[in-house]
């Protein structure tokens, strides 16, 4: 896992996940905080579809599936990028999933919303 975590510090996070992955092929353990910050991670460079692959894995199961931050954080970088249909898919996702939106959830929300209408 330090070597995940030194990938995601050194911002090759793209790195970080693919090393994840081969770590599920060969069902090495894994855990909910290295697997928030390769999502964050992801999410701060821009690479949308990679964290949207790894969200998926997380709400497959096991204990390490997505909370309120990890949800935000795809929403809020989905906002930052104009992106949103995006956003409001995955606040939707979290609602199923039972997760409940915090303030800063409804902030990242309305400020799409407000740009939406001001466009």
């Amino acid at each position: 896992m330090a070597i995940v975590e030194g990938l995601c510090d050194a911002g090759r996070p793209e790195h970080a996940y693919s090393l994840f992955k081969v770590m599920r092929e060969h069902r090495c353990s894994t855990n909910f905080v290295i697997l928030s910050a390769i999502l964050d991670d992801l999410c701060r460079s821009g690479s949308m579809k990679m964290a949207l692959e790894l969200l998926d894995e997380m709400e497959k199961g096991g204990d390490c599936r997505p909370n309120v931050v990890t949800y935000t954080s795809v929403i809020q970088s989905f906002c930052k990028r104009g992106q949103w249909t995006e956003a409001l898919d995955i606040l939707d996702r979290m609602k199923a999933s039972g997760c409940h939106a915090n303030h800063v959830t409804v902030f990242a929300v309305l400020g799409a919303q407000w740009l939406i209408l001001d466009q």
